[in-house]
């Protein structure tokens, strides 16, 4: 999983603190440096290789308008999570000299504040309710308030030699699905009662919980995505290619499931029940595989994806029946991982 993935690797990091006053002001469309236009946003991760790995959030409207950067530094700043009013984002940050660590910004760039002190925690996820953040770290997946106090061990996998991760909110937020290393796909109470294993034990990842609750769809590594019922049965294997899919999102309607494919790369869907499986994107001189995922617009019309087609990665749009696909960001970085502010259908990871 090219960009959010990289979360699950701990690499040595110096921690630089930046103040607001760093961040503000720095929209690069002039914007106010206290607000951005009222409505949905896109976030995304704009990647620059070379001459110093790094990646930075940044923020644009579904018009190409307002571009804005939201963070700075010799950090990665990966796997970004909207608080559900779309005033906060949550994200992981790799650090050069420690580790990683959970973060959270402003919409607007503004109060930049550290949320976890472990050097080992990733991929955070904000509750439906907006009061709680999901995340793991090598103990195990933890819940903690939204301003990083109170937290609390949900699950010990890690004691018991298969380490969590990828942990994500049930739609009515009672329950937190995540996935063990060496167990498959698991469900707790969010009060850390009711562990229940939902599959068999295997290599699964990315557990993604229908917007109506009913199932978990996740991927096995390197291979392909697979459906459960969330209360239990038989995992379902959906696509059966040659070469991995991954970064997929459900459909607002829980009956669809759109994915990006390795082999004969492209964005596709495909029917929950395994049929129907359809080729949205077709560019013949680069591939739109991109397993930083999908994500739709708050009025269920529109997909964001990210794209290599042209050579390097930009965000891109579509409506949700593959038609009208127009690029959104365009520059010599790597832009991915696209997330819609306001919006209760996000991909996995």
């Amino acid at each position: 999983m090219k960009h959010r993935m990289m979360g699950l690797l701990i690499v040595p990091a110096g921690l630089a603190l930046f103040s607001p006053a760093l961040t503000a002001g720095a929209a690069r469309d002039g914007s106010a440096a206290n607000g951005t236009r009222s409505g949905p946003k896109i976030a995304f991760t704009r990647t620059i290789v070379k001459p110093r790995y790094t990646s930075h959030l940044f923020l644009i409207n579904p018009d190409g308008s307002g571009l804005r950067q939201l963070t700075y530094g010799d950090v990665t700043d990966l796997w970004h999570s909207w608080s559900p009013d779309g005033s906060r984002i949550v994200f992981e940050r790799l650090v050069r000299s420690r580790g990683n660590d959970i973060f959270g910004v402003n919409a607007d760039g503004t109060s930049l504040r550290r949320l976890t002190y472990t050097d080992t925690s990733h991929q955070p996820a904000w509750s439906p309710d907006g009061r709680s953040i999901a995340y793991y770290d090598s103990t195990g997946v933890f819940v903690m308030n939204a301003d990083g106090t109170g937290k609390r061990l949900l699950t010990d996998q890690a004691g018991r030699g298969s380490p969590a991760r990828s942990p994500t909110w049930s739609p009515d937020g009672r329950m937190v699905a995540f996935a063990s290393t060496l167990g498959g796909i698991f469900v707790v109470n969010a009060d850390g009662s009711g562990e229940q294993r939902l599959t068999s034990s295997g290599s699964f990842a990315c557990p993604a919980w229908s917007p109506d609750g009913h199932r978990i769809a996740f991927v096995s590594l390197y291979d392909s995505i697979y459906v459960v019922d969330a209360a239990g049965g038989p995992e379902r294997r959906l696509t059966r290619h040659a070469y991995t899919e991954s970064g997929f999102a459900w459909s607002p309607d829980s009956r669809r499931i759109v994915y990006a494919r390795e082999k004969r790369g492209g964005v596709y869907t495909i029917d929950v029940d395994g049929t129907g499986d359809r080729r949205l994107t077709r560019n013949p001189l680069k591939q739109d595989f991109s397993p930083d995922g999908f994500g739709y617009s708050p009025d269920r019309r529109t997909i964001a994806y990210a794209s290599d087609r042209t050579g390097k990665g930009d965000i891109y749009l579509m409506n949700a029946g593959g038609g009208d696909q127009r690029q959104l960001t365009n520059g010599p970085d790597v832009d991915g991982a696209p997330a819609w502010s306001l919006s209760a259908y996000a991909g996995s990871c």
